[in-house]
């Protein structure tokens, strides 16, 4: 690992994304399909690991915000 680069991700770390607060989405099956997908890309990209872990904690019940 001392070998390798550093790489961006899309999101900051530090990032809170509230639970409660928003309007509630009105596709949820479209959000479970997006992260389900995104889940499958984060074998070949890494980098967008962590944003797609912090969203798919808000699959149950989804929000505008998320």
């Amino acid at each position: 690992m001392a070998a390798c680069s550093p790489v961006c991700s899309p999101m900051q770390p530090a990032s809170k994304l509230p639970s409660t607060s928003g309007v509630p989405f009105n596709d949820p099956i479209l959000i479970r399909s997006t992260v389900g997908a995104l889940k499958y890309l984060t074998f070949t990209r890494p980098d967008v690991a962590y944003a797609v872990n912090k969203v798919s904690q808000f699959v149950n019940c989804p929000l505008d915000v998320h």
